[in-house]
């Protein structure tokens, strides 16, 4: 960015394996933060250009995709990247995945790069929600997030493609110091993989934990509304709040100051 231009934070979230939460946790730390902050300004971006489900989790009159503001790369600015961006009732911006299939090769880390460095420059903070495929653009998005969120569940199926993803980073140049794996759907039994199995796996230390609350989930994502929206008080609200207000508190440097009871923890912060 030139000298005074906005320097947003972008934040990735990757699923490990399909089906592991990455757009349910996007979707709702994207809300959470519009929603704390009114003079923060929030875009979510969904990347997933096959398979994406963004506007299937917000109900909005969605106008413009993701590929018609990448097909503008060449002249895309702030004002017509606002001007493309679905504005929810909460204040986010958003810009959903097209609605039918999209070959990966139709995008380029040319155009990508661009649409996150005109993002950067618009927005406080930017929420990618990514597929899970490695390719020269998405490696780009990757190496130019300020932080990536990987998306876990305790299962040793899930955890193997978890080390596969970081045992790959270091030599596209994706740093594992920016990386917090996120422990979905946990439950504090009935797991046969532990806090310190996944340390000694993935070697990544910061980890944060979403609580195993299923049937809340599915129910806010049948009704396009968030989480924190159709039941606040619920466990996976409060430990994606949580999550929220600690990204919150990065941005703004103020301390948080967390609810009692909230099970998301972080473990290793540094």
């Amino acid at each position: 960015p030139e000298p005074g231009e906005k320097k947003g934070k972008v934040i990735s979230i990757l699923n490990s394996k399909s089906g592991s939460g990455a757009t349910t946790v996007a979707v709702n730390m994207a809300y959470d933060l519009a929603s704390a902050d009114e003079e923060l300004k929030v875009a979510l971006i969904d990347l997933d250009i096959q398979f994406g489900s963004v506007s299937l989790y917000l109900e909005s009159n969605w106008q413009t995709t993701v590929m018609e503001a990448m097909g503008q790369a060449g002249r895309l600015d702030g004002t017509m990247l606002l001007t493309m961006m679905n504005r929810h009732e909460s204040g986010l911006y958003a810009l959903p995945a097209p609605h039918k299939i999209t070959r990966l090769d139709r995008v380029t880390a040319h155009d990508v790069g661009r649409l996150l460095e005109v993002a950067r420059t618009t927005f406080d903070v930017v929420i990618l929600d990514l597929p899970r495929a490695i390719n020269e653009w998405s490696e780009e998005v990757l190496r130019s997030s300020d932080a990536i969120y990987m998306i876990i569940q305790r299962s040793l199926a899930v955890i193997r493609d978890a080390k596969l993803l970081t045992n790959y980073f270091p030599s596209a140049g994706i740093a594992s110091e920016k990386i917090t794996v996120v422990d979905n759907r946990y439950r504090s039994k009935h797991s046969a993989v532990t806090d310190k199995q996944i340390e000694e796996t993935l070697k990544i230390k910061k980890m944060v934990r979403i609580s195993n609350d299923y049937d809340t989930a599915i129910s806010a994502h049948d009704h396009g509304v968030p989480i924190s929206k159709q039941s606040k008080n619920s466990r996976i609200a409060k430990d994606i709040e949580q999550l929220s207000q600690s990204i919150l508190a990065e941005i703004t440097g103020e301390e948080v100051h967390p609810q009692g009871g909230l099970f998301g923890r972080f473990m290793g912060r540094s």
